[in-house]
């Protein structure tokens, strides 16, 4: 059963990104962390391919066979060669040795899996697609195709889906259909990440990185177990970079990565005196950035941006006297003056200045990471081009292993707020610029009961989902010209699923 409710929608308006910038951090060679497997092209009985290693068991080296592989792509734990399921997975050691350090990088390394960023929202947003099922509306009334899960627990909203890979266990990528045993959002398939859970080992590492672009980064873990039965397991890691895009009218770097932070605490209690096992760990992460640089790879010259350009710079300059009559339609004309604050760059430039130098056409003298945008609507908030994202979440998991039965609870909870503000064109005009913001909290319960009759293997489940937030976008189109218009957007949302399934 799935219901959703949408209220107080006042206007809308539509804004759309040329280009997005991803934040990235690279993985370094992770020395002193424990290893969780190796990556290893295995032949997989039906559709499975090759994915996560553990480490051997006896058996397996005295034999010279084949490893097991432990996915839990249906829901168990269960070795990937009996699985029927086409999955990649991927361990801890795989991850680092791969460089996948957020959800992007995983396309580099999983077959049939498309992974692209952009459209109106901030850079922390994926769209993730495989066999052709994929999400094409970012916005908080849409669901995606292929759901994501951390520690079981969906991530509601793709805004915030570009999620960093930090001291995680494994990432595990289904293709196909998931609705039996993921629920709603999986009808392209699934990605299912785990983090890596406190052990009894006093352990941890910490490392440093430094890099072109002023990057500076420091990742560390430490696990301590507090007792025979209790354990805790905390991660963390800072990240900061110039950009790599300079804008000559901001005068900033724009992807400059002005903080990162991103950390994670765990704690795990296994009684000896009971058959249970309580994860409990919870998250924060945080980021801004200087905005998503925009290029131009092409300008029409006889549309609107060239035209309204070079009637601009014409009264400027004086040559086109400000009461020329400019049509703008069958009968209807208004004076060159209109469009003179159109322009708010040096008007000895042609617009062909700001077209990328790398496509034709171009008269740019700097290279290719040069940026233009330089809105100057009056507002601050869309004036201060940036991305920023801030999100944390709570999950509990619990285990309870009986005789034959395994009962798990998975309860969960989240919340994020993101948003940017981008020039729409990348030139120093006054066409157009917009800023979005968008909130969101869920939460989330999950009941499993597993088991085996015999020879009969089942898993039966119930799950109860609730999410709200709200989105905001302020866009100003032809500002500064007496032909000027803004546009202000807001609506909220309720959305609540409930959910059976066994097999």
């Amino acid at each position: 059963m799935h219901s959703m409710l949408v209220r107080k929608i006042l206007l809308t308006s539509t804004a759309a990104p040329i280009m997005a910038f991803t934040l990235a951090m690279p993985a370094f060679a992770q020395a002193g962390a424990p290893a969780s497997g190796t990556t290893s092209q295995i032949p997989a009985v039906g559709p499975s391919t090759g994915a996560v290693t553990p480490p051997r068991t006896d058996a397996g080296r005295s034999s010279g066979g084949l490893e097991d592989i432990i996915v839990t792509a249906r829901r168990t734990s269960e070795a990937l060669q009996t699985t029927p399921v086409a999955v990649t997975a991927l361990s801890n050691e795989a991850l680092l040795t791969k460089q996948v350090a957020e959800v992007t990088d995983l396309a580099r390394a999983t077959p049939a899996l498309s992974v692209g960023t952009g459209g109106t929202g901030p850079a922390s947003i994926v769209y993730l697609a495989i066999r052709g099922q994929a999400q094409n509306s970012p916005n908080s009334f849409s669901d995606a195709s292929v759901g994501i899960y951390i520690d079981g627990v969906y991530v509601g909203r793709p805004i915030v889906g570009n999620l960093g890979f930090l001291d995680m266990a494994s990432a595990e990528v289904l293709r196909g259909p998931q609705g039996t045993l993921f629920g709603r959002n999986t009808t392209g398939g699934a990605l299912n990440l785990t983090t890596q859970a406190p052990t009894q080992d006093l352990e941890g590492y910490v490392k440093a990185g430094a890099g072109n672009y002023d990057q500076r980064s420091v990742e560390g873990v430490l696990n301590i177990p507090l007792s025979d039965t209790v354990s805790t397991r905390f991660a963390g890691r800072y990240d900061e970079r110039e950009g790599y895009y300079p804008n000559q009218f901001t005068g900033t770097r724009q992807g400059s990565v002005n903080g990162s932070y991103y950390g994670r605490g765990t704690l795990k209690w296994e009684p000896t005196e009971l058959p249970i096992e309580l994860t409990i760990s919870g998250d924060y992460y945080r980021v801004r950035d200087n905005g998503n640089a925009t290029a131009v790879s092409a300008i029409n010259p006889s549309g609107p941006l060239a035209s309204f350009y070079g009637i601009s710079r014409g009264v400027q300059l004086g040559v086109i006297p400000g009461a020329t009559p400019i049509p703008l339609g069958p009968g209807f004309s208004v004076p060159a003056s209109t469009f003179a604050g159109f322009l708010g760059g040096d008007p000895t430039r042609p617009i062909t200045d700001y077209i990328n130098p790398e496509f034709p056409g171009s008269t740019a003298t700097g290279n290719w990471r040069q940026a233009y945008g330089f809105p100057r609507t009056g507002y601050r908030d869309i004036d201060d081009i940036r991305n920023y994202t801030t999100a944390y979440s709570g999950t509990a998991n619990l285990v309870i292993n009986l005789d034959e039965i395994t009962i798990k609870s998975i309860t969960g909870y989240r919340k994020s707020t993101a948003g940017s503000s981008l020039d729409l064109t990348g030139t120093p005009t006054n066409a157009g610029a917009f800023i979005s913001n968008y909130n969101q909290h869920q939460f989330s319960e999950e009941i499993q009961v597993s088991g085996d009759i015999g020879k009969l293997e089942y898993v039966a489940g119930m799950n109860y989902f609730r999410e709200a937030g709200d989105e905001f976008s302020k866009s100003a189109i032809f500002y500064n010209l007496p032909i000027a218009t803004y546009n202000k957007a807001f609506g909220d949302f309720i959305s609540k699923s409930r959910f059976r399934n066994s097999c």
